[in-house]
């Protein structure tokens, strides 16, 4: 089993240094649990603030994060901007 460590190590691996996820802060209201996670840039289908930053994925799942919209947009033009240097 990968512990966070290793698996966005194994991500960088396999995408041979290029950025090809997002790192965010999931936030759980209920449990008043954080946690960060990797997401696939290439699955976001929508960010919004209502007023918390919720993504919605290509498959319609919504997802609640501590970053502000303007955080996760310019973090996936920064995953975007590396897929083009290769």
């Amino acid at each position: 089993m990968y512990d966070e460590f290793n698996m966005i190590a194994a991500v960088q691996k396999f995408c041979r240094g290029v950025v090809c996820v997002i790192k965010l802060t999931k936030f759980n209201s209920e449990a008043q649990k954080k946690g960060e996670f990797v997401l696939n840039a290439e699955i976001i289908e929508t960010v919004e603030e209502t007023p918390d930053t919720v993504i919605t994925l290509v498959n319609g799942k919504k997802l609640i994060v501590d970053e502000a919209m303007d955080v996760v947009v310019q973090r996936v033009m920064k995953y975007r901007r590396a897929l083009r240097q290769f």
